[in-house]
């Protein structure tokens, strides 16, 4: 499953079940055959409170274990994504912080339990909301060198079709307006342009590019181009 036709069936369904086996699946053609999804934070415009492993299908025996040890509250990985936005590898953790014993125990004890080639997302909502996915593989083999960034991008996408269907029914839908420069600008990033290449294409200056980008992710709610371009794939509002 591309990234296009997982889009569009994420964006169709209307059950949470259904999305989860639509994530499951796409995952594992990537490697990842195992994952776990947690609000870190309180969603507030969803009525939802922050939950760990609110979706997973992690080793049972694992995740007993996990809780068994309160893991939760020193878990590196969940620890990092209050600090990170976007992809990271676990094995950089212990590079990049100073871990406890405890938080040791926790990082090598996911992939003594089966959970190799550790990759987590940190994902940020619409009121700067925190939600995370971690995922890992049964598989000791090594994964394509880009598959954390795909986990990256599938995550994204997740993400916002996950809060769509957990909305409160009775919130007005909100409509967002991308002029059509906003929207060509955006087409060009969906691309991999830079600011500087799109701004040479549309003989606009780059800081001309960066003030409309500034514009669309004001509109869009979003902190990355990544999740910009998902946000307006998902409400229709560009096509690539």
């Amino acid at each position: 499953m591309d990234f296009l036709e997982f889009i569009e069936k994420t964006n169709s369904t209307n059950s949470l079940d259904d999305l989860f086996d639509i994530f499951r699946v796409s995952l594992q053609g990537y490697g990842y055959d195992r994952f776990i999804f947690s609000l870190m934070t309180d969603h507030i415009e969803l009525g939802l409170d922050a939950g760990h492993g609110l979706l997973q299908n992690y080793p049972d025996d694992w995740m007993k274990h996990y809780v068994a040890k309160g893991y939760e509250d020193c878990d590196p990985v969940r620890c990092f994504m209050f600090a990170r936005n976007g992809p990271f590898i676990w094995d950089e953790l212990p590079l990049v912080q100073d871990l406890t014993k405890r938080q040791k125990d926790c990082l090598y004890g996911g992939a003594e339990a089966g959970l190799n080639n550790g990759a987590a997302v940190s994902l940020r909502g619409a009121n700067n909301e925190i939600a995370g996915v971690g995922a890992g593989s049964s598989d000791k083999a090594n994964l394509d060198k880009n598959a954390p960034w795909i986990l990256n991008a599938l995550s994204q996408q997740f993400y916002i079709a996950y809060c769509g269907l957990m909305h409160n029914e009775n919130v007005e839908k909100e409509v967002i307006y991308l002029s059509d420069r906003e929207r060509e600008i955006l087409k060009w990033v969906a691309k991999g342009k830079s600011s500087w290449d799109i701004g040479t294409m549309l003989n606009i200056s780059e800081d001309g590019v960066k003030y409309h980008m500034t514009n669309i992710h004001k509109k869009l709610k979003t902190q990355n181009r990544l999740a910009a371009v998902v946000k307006a794939l998902h409400n229709g509002l560009i096509n690539i």
